[in-house]
């Protein structure tokens, strides 16, 4: 434009004219191109920014449709005639389709509290599939309480861990082929399994009819006696006399028989039921290593329960318990110094590490206590585990003052107290040796007071039966 020496060369220009002026001989032309290589370099530029911009906008126009397809539901295989998803896929609810996902998450909350078991259970959403589990449930849920035929286990069938619609949506709900899913949010870790899912997430999986003990524990007692640990007279007599008198046992001891069937003056061992200790069944740092496990694993210590009053236990029971559970704490269940305690409780007594309860770490502070009680539960003589044969106690530390196992009615009057001590494990029966089904009175005990200091220990429970499995369908 400057070389030009008349204003009027921009219209001719504009116009692609290039002629003379009136007013001018001058003519308004482009320089010649001094490098023709050059020129043809700045083409080629030219060419492929405009080949990247193309393909900048194609990917664009792709990603546009497929979020406004996914938001029609258009992706759904049902609604294109494709094969219908299981009963446990994640179904968008008629409320989302056609892109009203903002009502969705408004629902979402509201639709989380809703189905919560008696402790006010909230579930955890983290995103829209989630949510959309979530109205999945409600619908389930709707039919059910609509359906008289479903009134026995509307208010047993409820979700009972945050983690169930996520899980649900995780495919972990029993038959859909996922064993186990670890998760990792802000640090928590929750472990979930399909025996995970049939104890707490019921509603998430469509199994309400399975909050029903008759329909998720048949009970046929004629052939689970047959499954029984010690199954007549004379067989609890002689399992504690193989336990005593095995050299293999020896390396755990000294082995102490405290009371037994007849007693011996000799040893001064009372008469009465059997109770054993075996006073290095525990190495030091094993024990430590339990203490840190209940400590730190899991929910840590929790207020501790009993079966006869749950909700009430401030005059019963004043200690704090941490559960060693496979599904609720597979960081303390599968510690190797816990599978090596049990391991080591099967050579002792016997019997499969199945029948056991898994492993209860207690803490008792100064001042707690445990009154009086018998570990035999009646109720289980119908149930599939059977009832508790045996109670292993592990004494986790020494006690300043205080804490000792009391067995008020063996021994006379004073009865019967053994004291705590580092590595020690106290054995006795909650059944009779003529009728391994009867409870044995003479076995009632109490966590005595502690005075001073503060006394760990640990709970192993062993069954007649199998006691895993049933405890995996809510059936203990």
């Amino acid at each position: 434009r400057s070389r030009c020496s008349v204003p009027t060369c921009d219209m001719v220009k504009s116009k692609r004219i290039h002629t003379a002026v009136a007013s001018s001989e001058t003519t308004c032309r482009r320089p010649p191109v001094a490098n023709a290589a050059a020129a043809r370099q700045r083409r080629k530029k030219k060419k492929k920014w405009n080949e990247k911009n193309v393909t900048v906008v194609g990917c664009a126009v792709v990603v546009v449709v497929a979020v406004t397809l996914q938001a029609t539901g258009w992706f759904n295989s049902e609604e294109r005639g494709g094969p219908a998803r299981t009963s446990q896929q994640t179904t968008r609810p008629a409320s989302s389709r056609g892109g009203h996902e903002r009502e969705t998450w408004r629902t979402a909350r509201f639709l989380a509290e809703k189905w919560g078991d008696e402790n006010g259970t909230i579930q955890t959403f983290r995103d829209f599939e989630t949510v959309l589990t979530l109205h999945s449930i409600d619908d389930y849920m709707m039919q059910v309480h609509a359906d008289p035929l479903s009134e026995r286990v509307r208010d047993s069938c409820n979700l009972r861990s945050q983690w169930c619609a996520e899980m649900a949506m995780k495919g972990l709900c029993p038959g859909q082929g996922t064993s186990i899913y670890i998760m990792n949010y802000h640090g928590l870790c929750p472990t979930a399994s399909s025996s995970f899912m049939e104890k707490n997430c019921l509603p998430a999986c469509n199994l309400c009819h399975l909050a029903s003990r008759e329909t998720r524990c048949p009970f046929d007692r004629k052939s689970l006696t047959s499954l029984d640990v010690l199954k007549g007279p004379g067989e609890l007599n002689s399992m504690f006399e193989r336990m005593i008198s095995e050299v293999s046992q020896k390396q755990y001891g000294p082995i102490r028989v405290h009371s037994k069937p007849g007693g011996d003056e000799i040893m001064s061992t009372i008469d009465g039921p059997w109770v054993v200790t075996f006073e290095k069944l525990l190495s030091p740092e094993e024990c430590e290593r339990v203490r840190d496990l209940g400590a730190s694993s899991g929910n840590g210590f929790q207020r501790s329960k009993t079966g006869v009053n749950p909700s009430n236990n401030t005059n019963v029971r004043t200690s704090s318990t941490n559960w060693c559970m496979k599904d609720d704490n597979p960081h303390c269940h599968l510690d190797p110094n816990i599978r090596r305690i049990h391991h080591r409780i099967e050579s002792i007594t016997g019997i499969n590490e199945s029948n056991y309860e898994y492993l209860q770490i207690l803490q008792y502070e100064e001042g707690a206590y445990y009154r009086e009680h018998h570990d035999f539960n009646p109720v289980e003589l119908d149930r599939a585990q059977g009832v508790r044969l045996l109670t292993v106690f592990l004494y986790l530390n020494d006690v300043e003052v205080g804490g000792g196992t009391h067995f008020p009615n063996v021994g006379g009057e004073e009865g019967l107290t053994i004291m705590p001590k580092l590595g020690k494990a106290l054995i006795w029966p909650s059944v009779l040796d003529s009728n391994p089904n009867d409870q044995d009175p003479r076995t009632r005990h109490a966590a005595l007071k502690v005075e001073k200091g503060m006394k760990y220990g640990a709970n192993v429970w062993i069954h007649q039966r199998d006691h895993k499995t049933p405890f995996g369908k809510n059936c203990q």
